[in-house]
C-alpha cells in the first residue's frame, strides 16, 4: 500500500514571471506520495532543508558533498542511512527530487545532471552564479515536464506577503518608486568559517553581496513586475578579507516606470533588512528592526502598523510546503526557474553597468516588450 505525507495547504497563489505547470507528480491531491529526494550540498542551508523536509514527514533522503566531515555529521544528525561524495552517485539511486544547494557556482552542472536523471528541481538562490547554461536547464525541464523552483523564500516572509497583499488592494494605488536595504556583517554569518572555508568570500565561487541579497530584487519583481533597465556600483569598499563584492547599490526602473533603489553590503555590524514602497496615494514601510509593516493613507493622514514577527525557519518551512505541494498538484511553485533567471539577467545588468559606468537595458524585457 502506498504510503502519503500530510502537506498542509498554502493558501498563497502560485505565479511566477513564467513558466507551465510541471506535470503531477501524483494524481491523488491528499499529501506528497513517498518519494526519494536528493540534498545535493550539506552546507548551512542544506542542513537547514534537511532537517526541515524531514519536519514535515519526508523519510527517504539521501545527500552528498564533497567534504566527508559534513557527509557524516548530516549522516549522524539527521539519520541518513546514505550519503555520495558526488551529486552522480546520489542521483544514481531512485531520487525523484533534487535539491541544489552548493555554492552559485555549481549550480547548473548539478541541476543539469538532477533534471537529465527525471529530478524535479529545487534551485537555492540565485539559480546559478551567472546566466550561462540556465536557459539550457529550463529548456529541458519544460521537455520533461519537471518542476523548477527557485529559492527564493522572503516571498514566504509574513511581512514580504504583506506588502504584496497591500499593493494589490490599492492601498497605496500606483507605486512610483521604493527602495530595498539588506545589511549584515559577513565574518558573523558562519563564525566558523573563514575567508577560505566559506565560499561567499569567493568571487569566483559566486559569493558577494549582490547574488546573496538578490532576495530584494526577487521581491520587488513580485510586487511590480520585470526590470527594464539598470544603473549600479558593485565594489569592495570595506576590508574584508574577499574578492567578492561587499557593496552593490541598484537603481533600477521597472517597465511599469517605477524606479527602485536597491542596497546591498555585507560590511554592516547591526544587522537589517528593509523595504518602502511609495505610491500616489501612500506609502508603506518594513524593517527587521521594528517587525513592523506600516502602511500611511494620503486621504485619512494616518498611519496603521502590523506586527509581523516571525521565527525566521518559518519561512523556510512555508517555502518547502509549497514546494511539496507543487510536487503533489502539478502547480507551478511562486517563485518559478524564470524568475530566477530574470534576477540573475538583473544582476548581470548591474555587473555590466558597473564596469561600463553606464545604463544598462535589458535585452530579455525589451524583447518581451515586442513580443
Amino acid at each position: 500500500m502506498e504510503e502519503w505525507i500530510s502537506v498542509p495547504a498554502i493558501s498563497r497563489g502560485a505565479s511566477g514571471t513564467g513558466g507551465k505547470s510541471a506535470a503531477p507528480f501524483a494524481t491523488s491531491l491528499r499529501g506528497v506520495p513517498k518519494m526519494r529526494i536528493a540534498v545535493i550540498g550539506c552546507g548551512s542551508i542544506g542542513k537547514r532543508h534537511i532537517q526541515n523536509l524531514k519536519a514535515l514527514g519526508v523519510k527517504d533522503l539521501v545527500a552528498c558533498d564533497v567534504r566527508a566531515d559534513r557527509r557524516n555529521e548530516v549522516a549522524e544528525r539527521f539519520g541518513l542511512a546514505q550519503t555520495y561524495e558526488d551529486y552522480q552517485g546520489a542521483l544514481s539511486d531512485g531520487a525523484n527530487a533534487a535539491f541544489v544547494c552548493t555554492p552559485p557556482v555549481f549550480h547548473m552542472p548539478a541541476a543539469m545532471a538532477a533534471a537529465r536523471a527525471g529530478c524535479h528541481l529545487f534551485i537555492e538562490k540565485p539559480l546559478s552564479s551567472t546566466l550561462e547554461g540556465v536557459d539550457e536547464l529550463l529548456s529541458l525541464c519544460e521537455e520533461r515536464r519537471l518542476l523548477v523552483m527557485t529559492g527564493y523564500n522572503m516571498r514566504f516572509w509574513a511581512p514580504i506577503v504583506q506588502i504584496k497583499a497591500l499593493i494589490q488592494a490599492g492601498r497605496i494605488g500606483r507605486v512610483l518608486t521604493g527602495r530595498v536595504g539588506m545589511s549584515g556583517y559577513l565574518p558573523d554569518f558562519h563564525p566558523s568559517e573563514g575567508p577560505r572555508e566559506y565560499f561567499m568570500f569567493q568571487k569566483a565561487l559566486g559569493g558577494g553581496a549582490l547574488l546573496d541579497m538578490s532576495h530584494g530584487i526577487d521581491f520587488m519583481c513580485w510586487f511590480l513586475g520585470r526590470i527594464e533597465a539598470v544603473s549600479a556600483f558593485h565594489e569592495r569598499v570595506g576590508g574584508l578579507e574577499m574578492d567578492a563584492d561587499d557593496t552593490t547599490l541598484l537603481l533600477a526602473r521597472f517597465t511599469s516606470g517605477a524606479l527602485v533603489d536597491f542596497h546591498f553590503d555585507l560590511l554592516g555590524r547591526a544587522p537589517r533588512k528593509s523595504c518602502e514602497v511609495i505610491g500616489e496615494q501612500g506609502t508603506i514601510t518594513w524593517d527587521t528592526v521594528s517587525h513592523e509593516v506600516r502602511a500611511y493613507d494620503a486621504q485619512t493622514a494616518r498611519w496603521t502598523a502590523t506586527s509581523c514577527e516571525v521565527a525566521y525557519n518559518e519561512v523556510y518551512l512555508a517555502e518547502l510546503r509549497h514546494f511539496l505541494e507543487c510536487l503533489a498538484q502539478g502547480k507551478t511553485p511562486m517563485v518559478t526557474g524564470a524568475d530566477g533567471k530574470h534576477a540573475l539577467e538583473v544582476i548581470e545588468a548591474a555587473r555590466r553597468s558597473a564596469q561600463e559606468g553606464r545604463v544598462i537595458q535589458l535585452a530579455s524585457t525589451a524583447a518581451a516588450a515586442v513580443r
